[in-house]
């Protein structure tokens, strides 16, 4: 279950297209934020140029303690993608804790991995509930109710949106959502007030 957001193992270049897997507020950074790599610098490097650095405080601590917002000691020297993001700014990005919890509050895995995937093309599927900023949308084999809303719908903005093999048959509901909508329709308003 971890792997899709946080694979063992990440490959990243520079120029690369990278995409946050994490919602990270401090930064105006979602789950689907897209940038690109531009640097390989280290936590330090990246406060002297006051580059922010994604889920870290800027105190970059030696205690193996220290609140999961801090910079640990091991990764101080350690370089780690600087990635240009397409709507808010530049941000280093060391590894943040990935955690998969049991459902009653425990832990039942956890991997610390950089919050970025690739993001030269995504399924539907795994788009589903990630904001994006530029978007090519293919309807071409669209197989499922919804699935065309669900896609077009994960771009920010009509600017940032590409619809190819658009095709009027792409876009279609659920059958059980037209008759309840058609119900919904005629049923009579017990709640209205009479004039």
């Amino acid at each position: 279950m971890l792997e899709k957001r946080a694979p063992k193992l990440l490959a990243l270049q520079i120029g690369a297209q990278v995409m946050c897997t994490q919602n990270i507020p401090d930064l105006n950074l979602v789950n689907g934020s897209i940038g690109r790599v531009v640097d390989f610098i280290t936590p330090e490097q990246a406060l002297g140029k006051n580059h922010p650095i994604a889920g870290a405080s800027i105190t970059l601590s030696d205690d193996d303690k220290a609140p999961r917002t801090s910079i640990k000691k091991q990764f101080k020297t350690q370089k780690w993608p600087l990635v240009k993001f397409v709507s808010s700014g530049i941000a280093l990005m060391p590894p943040v804790d990935f955690i998969l919890d049991n459902g009653v509050g425990g832990m039942r895995a956890c991997r610390r991995q950089v919050p970025l995937v690739l993001a030269w093309a995504l399924t539907i599927h795994r788009a589903q509930g990630q904001t994006i900023d530029r978007l090519r949308v293919d309807l071409a084999k669209t197989f499922a109710p919804g699935q065309a809303y669900v896609a077009i719908s994960r771009c920010k903005t009509l600017d940032g949106l590409q619809v190819v093999n658009f095709s009027p048959s792409s876009v279609f509901v659920n059958n059980k959502v037209i008759e309840w909508d058609r119900q919904l329709a005629i049923a009579p308003m017990s709640n209205s007030k009479k004039a």
